[in-house]
């Protein structure tokens, strides 16, 4: 969450540079600009050199990133017009059987209003585990559902997702893709739990001690299999995530077929008006960057956003606001060199860091 590479969130055209060496190579970065200026002041003509050369590269990748931008303006997608669902709804509230009838009235409402823009909606967005119960296998709640959605739109909805209707069955938080009709087209299982939150670890020797998981179930929270990219009806193939996942480098989107966009789903009702909200976004904008696509967010509370493939967000809703966003889809990008050769070109700044350090060892 806190890896030093991501303070080039804040520096401008800096934040480029994930397109080129990702969010490993930044941090590798940041650690030699921070070190640089004690070199200046070293006694060795050397050391000066060397830490002078690392400062000026700084205001370098300051001035390429902004041309970067520069030449490349955002350009949208023909045809689709997301809708980002943002109910703002409590942490405490949702998952009180009282308020399963109002939570899924507001989102049903939400999703059949008309749109904003005058074009017509092609895809909604509902955020992590927003469906008060298991959508799925509710048949009233399907129909529901249906009578919601025009024809023509898929809805990707954060939902809890059961294995199969049994006592020992596994559960997931998952994103569940519906067509026009309400049937579950696809379905993305979360891999990359939360510890503490979705399952304990060490459950064994710490659940005796009093500890338990932040979201009670019987047998906690299952993985799925790892990053996806799944065909989308109508907009190409996209990545998927919820919540924290988009923390991490190259667990946004499977790797074949490239992803055309990224989807992350969240709640950040547990930060409350803390800067976490800000922080979390700020990762999901570095791994657009690191891929080249741009990526579609929705918050049950917290920041919805659409980015674009540079990492320029086209939209952010206000913290704790309620709103259904009609937003333009951003076009992504030819594949940055951090895509195929990201690993490389971070081998090769370590071997140029030891070759550095061999040279003022010598001289």
């Amino acid at each position: 969450w806190a890896v030093f590479g991501q303070m080039v969130d804040g520096m401008g055209g800096v934040a480029q540079l994930a397109s080129v060496c990702g969010m490993t190579g930044l941090t590798l970065l940041v650690w030699l600009w921070a070190a640089a200026p004690f070199g200046l002041w070293h006694e060795r003509s050397s050391r000066r050199l060397i830490s002078a050369l690392l400062l000026l590269s700084l205001p370098a990748a300051y001035f390429w990133g902004e041309f970067r931008l520069a030449q490349n303006p955002t350009h949208y997608v023909e045809g689709i017009m997301l809708r980002l669902v943002q109910p703002n709804i409590r942490v405490d509230d949702k998952w009180r059987n009282a308020n399963a009838r109002v939570i899924f009235d507001e989102l049903l409402q939400m999703t059949a209003s008309p749109s904003s823009t005058g074009q017509p909606i092609t895809h909604i967005i509902w955020p992590e585990s927003i469906v008060p119960f298991l959508i799925d296998e509710s048949a009233a709640g399907r129909a529901e559902l249906a009578a919601a959605l025009k024809p023509g739109q898929t809805l990707m909805a954060g939902a809890v997702r059961r294995e199969r209707p049994s006592p020992d069955a596994r559960y997931f938080t998952s994103i569940l893709m519906f067509n026009d009709k309400a049937e579950v087209i696809s379905h993305y299982d979360k891999w990359r739990l939360v510890p503490g939150g979705e399952f304990l670890p060490l459950e064994w020797a710490l659940a005796p001690l009093g500890f338990r998981r932040l979201v009670n179930l019987p047998e906690g929270f299952s993985p799925g299999e790892g990053p996806k990219t799944l065909a989308v009806p109508g907009a190409g193939f996209a990545g998927f995530s919820v919540c924290y996942e988009a923390t991490f480098p190259g667990a946004v989107a499977g790797s074949s077929p490239r992803a055309d966009w990224l989807i992350n789903v969240t709640n950040d009702g547990w930060f409350g008006n803390s800067t976490g909200p800000s922080q979390h976004l700020a990762q999901l904008r570095l791994r657009a960057i690191e891929l080249g696509v741009p990526a579609a967010r929705a918050a049950n509370t917290g920041i919805s956003a659409v980015i674009d493939p540079l990492g320029r967000m086209t939209f952010a809703s206000q913290l704790n606001s309620i709103g259904s966003f009609d937003l333009a889809l951003p076009a992504a990008l030819g594949e940055p060199p951090n895509v195929e050769y990201g690993w490389i070109i971070f081998t090769m700044l370590v071997l140029l860091l030891f070759l550095a350090g061999e040279f003022l060892r010598r001289y």
